[in-house]
């Protein structure tokens, strides 16, 4: 339940109702975080394609990696919405539910590779003290760890959106959505 009106798809009319007959169409599941913004079909519209975009384009941060960083933001943030989703998605790709949970517990201890450790370390320090990105370090890390500018982009624009819809799921309470075997054989969204 959250804590403003959601207008669901029996409800939808006009171009709400366009936006959820596309998703229905092509077998995607509309998730809380999307159903939260129905209000504003074109705003529900943008964040549908960035979420395409920055999750599914093809970029040297791999798929496991962008559920990785959004984890670890959701995580800092105390966001359960997106903390199990994700982990849940990130599930579908490492299948190691216990590693997942080392990552919960302590990812520095979980076991992930020197790149997995210095991508949580940027998305969590980008997450919880922004105002030291003024020093120019951070990014020449990733630089010297190998990453492109074009993946250096790819892990901002990453960790920014996770922390755009963590700021969504708590402010309206969204409740935490486990993903089905139904989901995961489609393409449900964030």
């Amino acid at each position: 339940m959250t804590r403003i009106k959601i207008i669901d798809e029996s409800k939808a009319q006009g171009r709400l109702k366009e936006i959820y007959t596309v998703q229905q169409k092509y077998g995607i599941k509309m998730a809380s975080i999307y159903k939260a913004q129905s209000l504003k079909p074109s705003i529900l519209l943008a964040h549908i394609e960035l979420h395409a975009e920055l999750i599914n384009s093809h970029s040297e941060i791999t798929r496991a990696e962008k559920e990785l960083i959004i984890v670890i933001v959701s995580l800092c943030n105390g966001c359960a919405y997106s903390q199990f989703r994700h982990a849940d998605f990130l599930n579908l790709e490492w299948k190691d539910e216990a590693k997942i949970i080392r990552v919960f517990n302590d990812y520095t201890q979980a076991g992930l590779t020197p790149r997995e450790i210095i991508l949580c370390d940027f998305a969590k320090h980008l997450t919880m003290m922004p105002e030291d990105f003024e020093n120019p370090r951070y990014i020449e890390n990733l630089k010297k760890t190998g990453f492109s500018d074009d993946g250096i982009l790819d892990i901002v624009l990453i960790s920014s959106y996770a922390n755009y819809i963590n700021r969504i799921a708590l402010a309206l309470d969204l409740d935490p959505e486990l993903i089905t075997t139904n989901d995961s054989e489609s393409d449900t969204c964030a």
